[in-house]
């Protein structure tokens, strides 16, 4: 007479297990890869009514510039939140196998990378951000070398980036451009600034807008500055990248702007 092997259930624990790492996983890489992320959350928080004061005209253009990225992270979150609340009350009415050390684990892990996401996500969208812009420097040596060969002193019109204003007129330390690069591999950027010790100061345009590509000589680093046009800009962070280049944010930081 052979023995009947015990009936195996439906392995939801491992279905709630691995929907939250699905999702968990997705958070990383759309951080990672995707400069708009930090814009896309800070429109949901003001959705949420996280960010009082906040106007609702440009959350409607919010809406129409990032609909799909919004409905995505209110989707994640909820995949995330769900099924990990899930996994944790099969613990207590699951079967016996799927209620063990093992299963306890697994959720303490898994609430622990949330938590270092929640709180350490910045940290983790800046150092990704490092190493996009890396990929780009040619652009911004061969641009920083065209500059510093031929610092203009008027308005007129820089090969391969188009045309773009001076200013102070009369001695201009800042290049406003006036039109998105011609030639498709250039670096994009919407102004450049010279400072005193002959560095340059790229702000960033496109998806990588808000922040700065910087170049300055030995010695000199990125640091609070009034610009061209009498706006003053205080530092917050910045990084090195190599060969006098570094990546800086300022405030007022336009990290969040569409």
């Amino acid at each position: 007479m052979t023995s009947q092997q015990p009936k195996r259930g439906f392995p939801w624990r491992a279905v709630c297990v691995g929907a939250n790492l699905v999702s968990l996983a997705a958070v990383v890489v759309w951080i990672a890869v995707d400069p708009d992320f930090a814009r896309v959350l800070h429109w949901q928080r003001v959705e949420l009514g996280l960010r009082p004061g906040a106007d609702a005209l440009p959350l409607v253009r919010a809406w129409t510039h990032f609909g799909w990225q919004l409905l995505a992270i209110k989707g994640l979150v909820a995949l995330g939140a769900l099924s990990g609340l899930a996994a944790f009350v099969l613990l207590f009415v699951g079967p016996s196998r799927q209620r063990g050390a093992r299963a306890w684990l697994t959720l303490i892990t898994l609430c622990s990378a949330w938590l270092a996401l929640g709180t350490g996500w910045e940290g983790f969208a800046w150092w990704a951000k490092q190493q996009r812009l890396k990929r780009e420097l040619p652009a911004f040596i061969q641009a920083g070398k065209l500059l510093e060969n031929r610092w203009p002193g008027q308005d007129g019109e820089l090969a391969g980036f188009g045309a773009y204003n001076a200013y102070p007129i009369g001695a201009p330390s800042t290049l406003m451009m006036l039109q998105d690069p011609t030639a498709p591999d250039s670096a994009k950027f919407a102004l450049v600034e010279r400072s005193p010790s002959g560095g340059l100061r790229f702000a960033l345009s496109g998806p990588e807008r808000g922040d700065w590509l910087e170049w300055h000589p030995a010695g000199h680093a990125p640091q609070s500055f009034t610009g061209g046009l009498e706006d003053r800009h205080e530092l917050v962070r910045s990084a090195a990248l190599g060969d006098g280049w570094h990546l800086a944010r300022y405030q007022p930081d336009f990290g969040d702007s569409q």
